[in-house]
């Protein structure tokens, strides 16, 4: 099946899935209003869905005018973002508004060519890959996950299954990736103190890291850790990035990288955000 084909019919998936997802949810979870972390409402998660399919339409601008798109791009901000700007819409209209972007998205592939689909798509130092990689993720894989998530925190397994089955049908089962984790706690006790490494892009690094960190994005550490003068191997590594997906995430993927080539390696426990927090929690008993 021709690759355009293939972006189609997930896109009729995700069309049955957000179809289903918006006629079975309750008035209270339609009036919620969300702002938690790591916990979309059903509204912040349709807004978020509709949103990613805009910047995806946006981003294929790019390329098809000849232009460069932006390459460092914060994901999180952008999230942020998006969800005080959809905070004040009415469920109505944000679901309104998803449905006309999920349109916008299957026009923008239909009028790509072939090649179109091909063309090398650069976000900071990362190796390129074809931009269908991530029309795909923006199209189908990011909604059907989160709503995947939704579904199972609220015991809906029925329909968890099914959005699994698609997203296995689509893609395989996902390849978890195995590693030591080492807790915020485990980090601070240990003596001496492991050498810290964000696989973060610059732009997240400077938002905020590790007391001590050292940005070396995947990419990056990937050729580094083929060097013999590269990093000690004599010294304990732990390696972090947001860690958005357990199992798949660029922490976990580097520390698997780095056991490979014969260092002592791990990735921290619940990413930045775990350290984030338990310096809050810290914070707010020493107040």
């Amino acid at each position: 099946m021709a690759r355009k084909a293939e972006l189609l019919a997930a896109f009729a998936q995700t069309s049955e899935v957000l179809d289903d997802f918006l006629a079975s949810r309750s008035a209270d979870e339609r009036a919620d209003t969300g702002g938690r972390k790591d916990d979309y409402s059903a509204k912040e998660l349709v807004a978020l869905t509709g949103f990613w399919m805009r910047y995806m339409v946006e981003r294929m601008g790019f390329y098809a005018r000849g232009e460069e798109p932006p390459r460092e791009v914060d994901f999180d901000a952008l999230n942020r973002d998006e969800l005080a700007r959809q905070a004040s819409l009415t469920w109505d209209e944000v679901t309104q508004a998803t449905r006309v972007d999920l349109a916008a998205l299957v026009a923008a592939v239909e009028q790509s060519s072939e090649a179109f689909l091909r063309t090398p798509n650069y976000y900071g130092d990362y190796p390129p890959g074809p931009i269908e990689g991530e029309i795909m993720a923006n199209g189908f894989s990011w909604a059907l996950e989160e709503i995947e998530k939704y579904y199972q925190c609220r015991g809906e397994t029925a329909r968890a299954a099914d959005i699994h089955a698609r997203l296995v049908a689509v893609h395989g089962e996902p390849d978890t990736v195995v590693c030591d984790l080492m807790t915020p706690e485990q980090i601070q006790s240990a003596s001496p103190q492991p050498l810290i490494i964000d696989v973060r892009s610059a732009k997240e690094y400077a938002a905020g890291h590790l007391p001590g960190a050292r940005n070396l994005p995947l990419d990056k550490l990937r050729k580094l850790a083929t060097k013999a003068e590269g990093l000690p191997k004599d010294r304990q590594i732990v390696t972090y990035c947001n860690m958005h997906h357990p199992g798949q995430s660029r922490g976990e993927r580097a520390a698997a990288l780095l056991v490979e080539h014969g260092y002592t390696a791990a990735a921290l426990a619940g990413g930045y955000s775990a350290w984030a927090d338990r310096l809050a929690v810290a914070s707010g008993a020493e107040e």
